[in-house]
């Protein structure tokens, strides 16, 4: 049996999910937003973490945003064998540049923000 996690903060699709899954007793659907600073909670609301920090097989991250910050709090509480995250092609190697949560400035290393089509500001 496979023990799994969701989040989904949209009504609709959680509904869908938890009838695409309803044959899955191991799988768990939250409707609610996770991020690196609700965590906690997020955990403290699911049923496989009611024992405390536990080992996963696979950790999926796709939220269109701070999923750098997200897998990091999550690998604080929980082990994975398996980290799966989305990848921005537009932001090659060397470049390293994560979104953190609550900043609305892109982080790059010196001398590379000429390099990335960002309208926002660099720091």
């Amino acid at each position: 049996e496979i023990d799994g996690l969701y989040f989904e903060p949209k009504a609709e699709a959680s509904t869908a999910l938890r009838q695409q899954l309803k044959d899955r007793p191991g799988i768990e659907i939250l409707q609610l937003a996770a991020g690196p600073q609700n965590l906690d909670e997020v955990f403290s609301r699911a049923a496989i973490f009611q024992d405390g920090p536990r080992s996963v097989d696979v950790v999926k991250v796709d939220i269109d945003s701070y999923d750098c910050g997200l897998v990091e709090a999550v690998l604080k509480r929980a082990t994975s064998k398996i980290v799966v995250m989305e990848v921005l092609h537009e932001i090659p190697p060397p470049v390293k540049c994560a979104r953190i949560s609550g900043i609305t400035e892109l982080l790059v290393e010196p001398g590379l923000a000429e390099l990335l089509p960002y309208e926002g500001s660099y720091r």
